[in-house]
């Protein structure tokens, strides 16, 4: 029976069923497909899971999605969904489908990843859903892992100065870089995109309006920040002194190298004093000083998290502290700085408690 023509490929489309048993069999079995074609319940397409991951993955990327997002979920698919899913018609694809696929991962991924995988499958088949391929998400029915949220790895004072004094003997321009992070929390993207006139040291302010990412695919990209949006943030003294070193540190490279400076510069820029410099330079550089101060477990990020509960502990309202990390939303703050916030409240009924027993 001619159910019409494939809305992702064109070709006509036919239903068909094996039936046993006599006329009358055959003539139920018969009125039930017509019964299915006028309420529209047939397939309205016969495309693939890996063929639906191909266009979902070219829509992606004609919306200007980062480059090193776009290369997870390449990954992702490649290694993860296609081989497990890849085939099958996205009209016979189920929850449970979803959900064994789960349950091979758990062997040999984390919780996290497996919600990665399974997070990329329901976007590309909610944007199946818009383009009228599938009724309905049958991404929403399964049950990937529940992941707990990691405890984020701060830094101590005492380990930071330790580490400062290692990033100074090796290169300052590390050591400058990190203190720059520790007091303001940017990402470490958002420190490579800094420009020359993003800083305005007589108002003591600091704007970001840009981030630096590298992959494999692309190389070096700068682009907007992690929510699209710019921010200042306001600096102490020391800050403004770190900034002010930097700037005279690149004018002194660029006079004994004979390299020139762009208008305006980064404020720490790669060999070629023109280009930004690589983010993994600096996570690089930072883990390889913690090391040799035997702290392995140290990331750059843990100078984010060392800026944010320094600031929540000394009291400064959540919705400042989410200005200055440039997060979306103060829940987001609240929700990854949940631990910090609870000793803060602690502290507070302790007080409390000692105004009243007076």
């Amino acid at each position: 029976m001619y159910t019409g023509r494939d809305i992702v490929t064109g070709k006509g489309q036919f239903l068909s069923r094996n039936v046993r048993g006599g006329r009358r069999v055959a003539e139920r079995e018969l009125n039930s497909m017509l019964t299915e074609v006028e309420e529209g319940r047939t397939a309205a397409t016969r495309a693939t899971v890996s063929y639906l991951m191909k266009k979902w993955l070219e829509f992606q990327e004609s919306q200007g999605l980062s480059s090193t997002t776009i290369g997870a979920r390449i990954s992702y698919i490649d290694n993860r969904i296609n081989p497990a899913l890849g085939d099958i018609a996205l009209a016979d694809l189920t929850a449970r489908h979803l959900d064994e696929l789960c349950a091979d991962l758990s062997g040999n991924l984390s919780a996290r990843s497996i919600h990665h995988i399974h997070a990329t499958i329901h976007r590309a088949l909610a944007q199946a859903v818009k383009w009228g391929w599938v009724e309905r998400n049958v991404a929403d029915r399964a049950s990937p892992p529940r992941v707990i949220a990691e405890k984020f790895h701060s830094v101590e004072l005492d380990v930071l100065a330790e580490i400062l004094g290692e990033a100074r003997r090796r290169d300052p321009r590390v050591e400058r870089m990190i203190v720059l992070a520790a007091l303001t929390g940017v990402r470490r993207g958002e420190l490579c995109g800094l420009r020359s006139s993003d800083c305005d040291l007589e108002s003591s302010t600091l704007t970001i309006r840009r981030a630096v990412k590298w992959s494999s695919r692309h190389g070096i990209e700068v682009g907007p920040t992690k929510t699209h949006a710019e921010r200042s943030i306001s600096l102490d003294a020391l800050a403004v002194e770190v900034l002010r070193e930097q700037i005279a540190s690149n004018l002194e490279i660029s006079t004994a190298t004979g390299l020139d400076l762009p208008e305006d510069p980064y404020l720490f820029p790669g060999p070629d004093l023109g280009s930004p410099l690589n983010p993994d330079r600096i996570t690089g550089a930072f883990r390889r000083a913690a090391a040799a101060i035997g702290h392995r477990d140290l990331h750059f990020r843990s100078l984010r998290h060392f800026s944010a509960s320094q600031l929540i502990a000394a009291g400064v309202d959540i919705r400042t502290v989410s200005g200055r990390l440039g997060h979306s939303d103060p829940s987001v703050t609240l929700r990854v700085y949940a631990h910090v916030v609870e000793a803060k409240d602690r502290e507070a009924a302790e007080i409390m408690g000692r105004l009243l027993g007076k």
